[in-house]
């Protein structure tokens, strides 16, 4: 599908610098992602935004660049412009939509949040907690390394499957003050406690920052719906965080082809779209 689509691809405008929404892709090397992974993951981001674009899911986002995170100095220069430009673009009162290949990215700009208020609170909608209390950044560490390092933050799993992760793991993000809903309380049946434990853990935080893993949630007609997150929750669940007005950035990740090129990815990026300019509407009214 890619291939094709990388043939077929004509170059379409970009939505205008005052686009109160932003895309930029990110593709980061950690250990123990294979080069070959790296590789490829990087190919498929390169050109995400323009097949949004092209499904005429783009039309009202900037696109602000693709950036690959490597091991090396062109890397620590790319990763310095695109702190500076996600900065930038929140003060802009903006909101940068990050498609990403790990959750670890938005790590970098967790020192800037902290400074400027006093509660964020990580809302991780995952099959994973990523809590691997590991010395170095690396995969499935993001919400270890945002709680030792900032006092300011808070972290919420949502989906969490307890056979994926270890029961040390667990007993760790209590230690570490976290709430979670495991991937069995994730149920139709049980929206309501869902809504009302978001909303109490949103009512206790100035901002926040949305991480959703692409892997873990159920495309459509998905026949291995029971192993992942129902996709219509992750919708409702993002819509409510984005109403409370206090989202900085969302991450969208994933590696894959199938999770990165998805009607689910397709979904997500529309809802915030949407959302997100109908709750700048109302905040410029009041």
């Amino acid at each position: 599908m890619l291939n094709i689509f990388k043939q077929l691809w004509r170059p379409t405008n970009y939505a205008p610098q005052s686009s109160p929404l932003t895309l930029t892709t990110v593709n980061e090397w950690l250990k123990p992602v294979s080069r070959d992974l790296f590789e490829d993951s990087d190919a498929l981001l390169e050109t995400a935004s323009e097949w949004l674009l092209e499904q005429g899911i783009a039309a009202r986002i900037q696109h602000t660049g693709h950036f690959c995170l490597d091991n090396d100095i062109p890397s620590k220069l790319r990763e310095q412009k695109l702190l500076s430009g996600l900065i930038k673009q929140i003060e802009q009162h903006r909101l940068p939509l990050l498609l990403c290949n790990q959750h670890e990215v938005i790590l970098r700009a967790l020192p800037y949040f902290s400074q400027q208020y006093s509660d964020v609170g990580i809302v991780n909608i995952n099959l994973n907690l990523l809590m691997d209390p590991c010395v170095d950044v690396s995969a499935n560490s993001m919400i270890h390394f945002a709680l030792t390092r900032h006092q300011q933050c808070r972290a919420f799993h949502i989906g969490v499957d307890v056979a994926s992760n270890s029961f040390a793991n667990f007993e760790y993000a209590e230690d570490m003050g976290c709430d979670w809903l495991t991937l069995e309380e994730v149920t139709h049946r049980n929206k309501a406690m869902i809504k009302d434990q978001l909303s109490r853990f949103i009512s206790h935080c100035d901002k926040l920052v949305v991480t959703i893993d692409l892997a873990s949630i159920a495309n459509v007609n998905d026949r291995v719906l029971k192993q992942k997150i129902d996709a219509s929750l992750v919708f409702k669940l993002l819509r409510q965080c984005l109403a409370s007005q206090k989202v900085l950035t969302i991450q969208l990740v994933g590696s894959n082809e199938q999770d990165i090129y998805s009607r689910t990815t397709q979904r997500l990026v529309q809802e915030t779209t949407i959302h997100h300019r109908h709750s700048a509407s109302l905040q410029a009214v009041s």
